[in-house]
């Protein structure tokens, strides 16, 4: 996989506050050192294309998303046989691993938070296979995301586990809460929506039609 290709999604990750955990040697080659994720000669699995970590407010792990590159060539009955290999590989670590620099630490929350991220060409995921590995649970989560010229299409971003907290994020911004005010009623036109009862009230005839003006300004 090329920089320039892996630059594209990855930007996705890091600015929703992901760790990467794979490292670039000066030489070249990428280097790991969780033993569960290697191949028995110590070097990366050629497939994975980078291991992200999530750590909650307290800096404990909460979330592990492994990304998985089938988007040259991969046949439908090599996905599932991957999906199952990595499956034995989570399991392992999640029994016997420890994370890199936090052998101390619980892993108790990753148990249910692992996910396999498996970047592919927009046919592969939506093929049978692919579909059949969404619906699984067994162990950990999978989810096909289509990617073209480098970048993860249009459709799929909404299936990225972030990409609805980053819209949260966005409705709770400085200018959408101008916007927020500019379209509400003035206060001192409806004060009587803003104040509480504790006994039946009884709306003003102004009052009443305060709130139909800005409900038929609204509507336009």
């Amino acid at each position: 996989m090329s920089e320039q290709y892996q630059e594209a999604w990855r930007t996705y990750f890091a600015k929703n506050g992901y760790q990467p955990l794979l490292q670039m040697e000066t030489d070249g080659p990428e280097s790991f050192i969780i033993e569960e994720f290697c191949n028995d000669d110590g070097t990366v699995p050629e497939e994975l294309s980078e291991i992200y970590l999530l750590c909650n407010e307290s800096g404990v792990p909460c979330e592990l998303l492994l990304v998985l590159d089938v988007s040259d060539g991969w046949k439908e009955d090599a996905i599932k046989a991957l999906c199952r290999e990595w499956d034995e590989r989570i399991l392992s670590f999640l029994n016997f691993g420890s994370l890199p620099g936090r052998e101390q630490q619980s892993q108790y929350l990753l148990k249910y938070n692992v996910m396999q991220i498996l970047l592919s060409d927009p046919v592969i995921a939506r093929c049978a296979a692919a579909m059949s590995e969404e619906k699984s649970t067994n162990i950990s989560r999978k989810l096909f995301v289509s990617i073209e010229n480098g970048d993860v299409t249009e459709s799929d971003l909404s299936m990225l586990p972030f990409y609805f907290d980053q819209l949260t994020q966005g409705t709770t911004a400085s200018e959408s809460e101008s916007e927020l005010e500019q379209i509400l009623p003035r206060r001192d036109k409806v004060m009587c929506l803003y104040e509480t009862y504790t006994t039946e009230k009884a709306f003003s005839e102004e009052e009443v039609a305060a709130v139909k003006e800005w409900l038929g300004n609204a509507k336009n």
